[in-house]
């Protein structure tokens, strides 16, 4: 499934829901995750120059019409609550699979049936490709309120020696740090 577009996600989500009666993704309804995520799979953001870009912003749209495409064709299950989140989609049997950042991993191996059951790869994208996001505190930044940015920026170069091979091996290997 790495480097599909989301209607080949729908396409394979429709035949698994036909043959399983299972959702091939599983969100928490309540939350605005997905949108995030599919969005910096885009290389988008809700936001554009410090403000936000919501109404002007075509992949907003695009990824929006995407959800609910995926919600009616039973592709996409968006759960009421987050308990509802991690009783259906991890501790349950109702979905194939979420999109979410590292720090789930814990949740899903928390249950031993799920051992084996469960893989890491890539977004799709609206084109084809593999889209890439982060979700809840995997992402390194500097903020325009950080009172010495050029201190936080000489440590992060520090820290990471300019290199993404740290960061994307700890990401890989489901490290905190």
């Amino acid at each position: 499934m790495k480097g599909i577009t989301w209607d080949k996600f729908i396409e394979i989500g429709e035949d698994v829901y036909a043959k399983t009666g299972k959702y091939l993704l599983s969100m928490d309804g309540d939350g605005n995750d997905l949108i995030y995520m599919m969005l910096q799979a885009e290389g988008e953001s809700q936001f554009k120059d410090g403000k936000p870009y919501i109404t002007e912003n075509a992949k907003l749209v695009e990824v929006c019409e995407k959800i609910v495409e995926m919600s009616q064709k039973n592709v996409c299950y968006l759960t009421n609550s987050w308990s509802d989140y991690t009783d259906q989609s991890i501790l349950g049997d109702m979905v194939a699979g979420v999109m979410n950042g590292n720090w789930i991993i814990p949740t899903i191996e928390q249950v031993s049936e799920n051992s084996g059951k469960w893989e890491i790869t890539t977004l799709p994208t609206l084109g084809g490709g593999e889209g890439y996001a982060s979700n809840g505190g995997s992402s390194l930044y500097v903020t325009s309120n950080c009172s010495n940015p050029e201190l936080a920026k000489k440590f992060l170069a520090y820290t990471f020696g300019g290199s993404s091979a740290t960061y994307d091996k700890a990401l890989q290997d489901h490290l905190s740090f």
